[in-house]
C-alpha cells in the first residue's frame, strides 16, 4: 500500500509538468492497479481518471473561450483601425482630411528636423471652381474634387501625404524634398490635371478642362508650422494673381534677397 501511495504521488507530480505525460502515467498506473490491487485502490484510480477527464473537458472549454476571445479582440482591433482611418479621411475624396494634415505635418516636421532632411509643403487650389459649380452643379463639382484628389494621390509616393485642406484646396507634404524638386513635382501634377477632361456620365458630354494653381514652400528647421503654411499659401495666391494654372515657389527669404545685392 505504501508503494502504491508513492506511485500515486509520482503520477500526481506528472500532472504539474505535462498533461500528456500525466495521462500516460495515469494509464500505466491504471494497468498496474487492475492486476491484483484492492478495490479501494482501484476506486482511487477510477476517481483520478474521472477527475482527469473532467479537467480536460474544462480545459477544452477554456481553450474555446480563449479562441473566441482572441477572435473578438481581433475584430475589435480591426474595427478600431477602421474608425481611426475614417476619422482621418475626407469622406468625399478619400484622401486625408484636415485633421490628418495637421497631425502628419507635425510628425513629418519633427522627423525632418531630427534626420536633417528636407520637407516641402504644396497647397493646390482648383481654378475657378465656384464658377464650375454654379454652371454644372454640385455633383459635377464633387467629381472634379475626386479627380484632383486621385491625381494628387497617384503622383506622390512613399511617406508623402495628400490631404484635403478645405473646400477645393488640397495639401501635399513631400518628405525629404528640396524646394526645386517639389516645384517640379507640383508642375507635373498641374500638367496631369490639365490633360484630364470632365465628362457628364449620363450624356458623355465633355464639360470643361480643369486647371489648378499651387504654391510651394520648404520647411525651415524649427520654425512654427503656421509660418510654413503661410508661405505656401502666399505662393499659391501669387500663382493665382499671375493668371492661374501655375505652380510657384515661396518668395525668397529676406536675408537671401539682401545677400544677392552684394
Amino acid at each position: 500500500m505504501v508503494a502504491s501511495v508513492g506511485r500515486v504521488e509520482a503520477v500526481l507530480n506528472c500532472a504539474n509538468q505535462d498533461a500528456s505525460a500525466y495521462n500516460q502515467a495515469l494509464a500505466d498506473f491504471g494497468g498496474e492497479i487492475s492486476q491484483g490491487s484492492s478495490d479501494e485502490m482501484k476506486a482511487l484510480v477510477a476517481r483520478m481518471t474521472q477527475q482527469t477527464m473532467d479537467m480536460q473537458r474544462q480545459n477544452n472549454v477554456l481553450r474555446a473561450q480563449l479562441e473566441n476571445s482572441s477572435d473578438e479582440i481581433e475584430k475589435l482591433r480591426c474595427n478600431l483601425e477602421e474608425v481611426q482611418n475614417d476619422a482621418m479621411t475626407d469622406g468625399l475624396t478619400r484622401v486625408g482630411n484636415r485633421k490628418c494634415f495637421d497631425l502628419r505635418l507635425s510628425q513629418m516636421a519633427e522627423e525632418a528636423l531630427r534626420d536633417r532632411q528636407g520637407l516641402c509643403l504644396m497647397l493646390f487650389d482648383v481654378d475657378y471652381f465656384k464658377a464650375f459649380n454654379d454652371a454644372h452643379g454640385h455633383p459635377m463639382g464633387d467629381q472634379v474634387l475626386r479627380l484632383v484628389a486621385r491625381t494628387l494621390q497617384e503622383s506622390v509616393k512613399g511617406r508623402d501625404v495628400v490631404a484635403r485642406y478645405g473646400g477645393e484646396e488640397f495639401a501635399v507634404i513631400l518628405a525629404g524634398a528640396r524646394l526645386a524638386d517639389a516645384v517640379k513635382v507640383g508642375d507635373g501634377i498641374r500638367e496631369t490635371v490639365a490633360k484630364r477632361r470632365i465628362v457628364r456620365k449620363s450624356t458623355g458630354e465633355e464639360l470643361a478642362t480643369i486647371t489648378t494653381s499651387a504654391g510651394v514652400a520648404a520647411y525651415r528647421p524649427g520654425e512654427p508650422l503656421n509660418e510654413l503654411i503661410e508661405r505656401s499659401d502666399n505662393a499659391l495666391y501669387r500663382a493665382k494673381d499671375c493668371g492661374r494654372n501655375l505652380v510657384l515657389p515661396e518668395a525668397a527669404a529676406p536675408e537671401k534677397i539682401a545677400a544677392r545685392a552684394y
